[in-house]
C-alpha cells in the first residue's frame, strides 16, 4: 500500500489508523509514503494493492498522479484523500474505487477499509513482476505458459511474449505461487497446466513450445496434470 499526501500530519494519521485496522482485522500491510504526487509518480512500479492519494498538492497534484499511474498500472485500488467531494467525483475519470473525506476519523476510515478488504479479496488474483523494456509491470499467472530457469535468470514465458522476472529463484516462485496450476516438469521448468495443449513421450507441450519432461519429475508431472485437468 502506498500513501501519497503533501502534509506529514495526515500520512502520520494514515500510518496510525492502517496499523489500528491490521490489529484489529488481523490483516498486513506493507505501507511505503510519498510526500508529493511528483515523488510517486517518478518512483512508480506496479506492484501495490492500494493507493491512498490526496488530491490537493502542490506540483503534480492526486487526479494528475493518478492519470500517470493508471497508464502505468490498470489493476491497483486508487482512493482518494480530500476535503472537498466535488473533486472526489473526477475519480471516476481515472476508476478510482472510493475517497475518503478529511478531516480523517478512525471510524469511518476502517468502515471504508473493511469495504476495500472484502473487496480485494474476493477480486484477488495471483499476479507475478516482470521486467519490461519501461520499468515493471504486473502479469496475471493466467496469462503465463511456464517460467524457465535460463543462465540464472527466470524468464516468462507469457500470453504476451517473453519476459525476465525481476527477482527470485524457480524455487522461491513455486512457493510463493503456492498453485496446483503449477508444477516443474524438470529442473528448469515450471509449467502452467491452464495451457498444456499436448503429451509426447518425454515432452509436454505448453504456449506452443514443447518442453523436455525429466525422467524423476515425469511420474509426478502427469499425475498432477491428470488431477488438475479432472479437477476443472
Amino acid at each position: 500500500m502506498a500513501i501519497v499526501d503533501d502534509e506529514q500530519s495526515c500520512r502520520d494519521q494514515l500510518k496510525d489508523y492502517i496499523g489500528r485496522f491490521s490489529k484489529q482485522w488481523q490483516v498486513e500491510f506493507e505501507v511505503t509514503s510519498f510526500s508529493s504526487g511528483t515523488d510517486i509518480v517518478e518512483h512508480y512500479r506496479p506492484g501495490w494493492d492500494i493507493i491512498l492519494l490526496d488530491i490537493r498538492m502542490a506540483g503534480i497534484d492526486g487526479m494528475e498522479a493518478a492519470r500517470r499511474i493508471r497508464s502505468l498500472d490498470e489493476d491497483v485500488v486508487l482512493i482518494f484523500i480530500t476535503n472537498m467531494v466535488q473533486y472526489a467525483l473526477k475519480g471516476y475519470e481515472v476508476n478510482a474505487y472510493d475517497f475518503v473525506v478529511k478531516p480523517l476519523t478512525y471510524p469511518a476510515f476502517a468502515m471504508k477499509f473493511q469495504k476495500i478488504t472484502r473487496w480485494l479479496e474476493r477480486r484477488r488474483e495471483k499476479y507475478i513482476v516482470l521486467s519490461v523494456p519501461n520499468g515493471m509491470r504486473r502479469e496475471s499467472v493466467s496469462d503465463v505458459y511456464y517460467i524457465e530457469v535460463s543462465n540464472h535468470r527466470l524468464l516468462c514465458h507469457t500470453v504476451g511474449g517473453v519476459y525476465p522476472l525481476v527477482s527470485g529463484t524457480l524455487t522461491a516462485l513455486e512457493k510463493q505461487l503456492n498453485d496446483p496450476g503449477f508444477y516443474r516438469c524438470n529442473n528448469c521448468y515450471l509449467v502452467n497446466m491452464r495451457h498444456v495443449t499436448g503429451i509426447g513421450g518425454d515432452t509436454v507441450r505448453v504456449g506452443g513450445d514443447e518442453l523436455a519432461v525429466s525422467r524423476a519429475r515425469k511420474k509426478g508431472f502427469l499425475a498432477a496434470l491428470t488431477q488438475f485437468v479432472g479437477g476443472i
